[in-house]
Order: C-alpha cells, then sequence, then structure tokens
C-alpha cells in the first residue's frame, strides 16, 4: 500500500468520526439543556421533551432509510448533503424563536443526523481493504 492511500484512509476516518461524534453528542447535550431551554421557551415540562424526542425519532427513524438513499445519491453526496443538514439545522436551533420552531429543528437535525452513524460504518468497511476492518470498526466503537 503507498504512503497516499495510507493518509487517504485516516483522513476519511478522522471525517466520519467527527460526523459520528457530533450526532452522538447532540442526543446528550440537549437532555442536560432541557432544563434551561424549558424557561427560555416558556415551555412545561411535556412540551419541552418534544425537544428531544423528535431529534429521537427521526434520528432512529433515519437509520432504515439510509441505504436506500446512499444507494440513490451515492454515499458520499449523502453524507454530505446529511452533515450540512445536520449543521444547518443545529445552528437554526440556536436561533430558535419558539418551541414549535425548536422542535421542528431538533426533527431536522434528526433527519441529518440519522444518517451519519450508518453512513460512517458503511464509510470506514469501504475504505478499509478486508484484514483492516475490525480495526476500523474497532475505532468507530471506541468513538
Amino acid at each position: 500500500m503507498d504512503e497516499k492511500h495510507h493518509l487517504h484512509k485516516w483522513l476519511i476516518t478522522l471525517t466520519v468520526m467527527t460526523g459520528t461524534i457530533m450526532a452522538a453528542l447532540d442526543m446528550s447535550i440537549v437532555n442536560v439543556a432541557l432544563p434551561n431551554m424549558r424557561g427560555t421557551l416558556s415551555a412545561s415540562v411535556e412540551e419541552i421533551t418534544w425537544v428531544a424526542t423528535g431529534y429521537i425519532l427521526f434520528q432512529c427513524n433515519h437509520y432504515a432509510d439510509s441505504r436506500f438513499f446512499k444507494l440513490t445519491f451515492g454515499r458520499k453526496n449523502f453524507y454530505i448533503f446529511s452533515v450540512l443538514l445536520f449543521t444547518g439545522s443545529s445552528m437554526l436551533c440556536g436561533i430558535a424563536w419558539d418551541l414549535t420552531s425548536m422542535v421542528a429543528f431538533r426533527i431536522l437535525q434528526g433527519i441529518g443526523g440519522g444518517a451519519l452513524i450508518p453512513l460512517a460504518q458503511s464509510i470506514l468497511r469501504e475504505t478499509f481493504p478486508p484484514k483492516e476492518q475490525a480495526m476500523a470498526m474497532g475505532i468507530f466503537g471506541v468513538v
């Protein structure tokens, strides 16, 4: 294996792991911020839980869809779209003006983030040769 290919696969690994960390971390961060969001958005306990629930529902639903979209639009294009959707909707969450907008932006964020984790696994399996795939999945598991 030449040096260029070796560097290339580690850059790909770093890129997809960054997306995976963002999607996984986002689930935890919001749960910690819910009490502050409740006060800021003047929401009841029942209402504010939709901020977390909307994200999780659409993220989990998008796991199954990701194979279809990957095959339809291409792995790279779909990954880039998912990162852009996740990042853009994260910025929109930061400027949400009420509970409805926050839930809507979190749903968009879940759609974008839902594809990042299965796509990362797929990209790693396709990037690493068969003898290194166990190591690649180990790296994914650690992240």
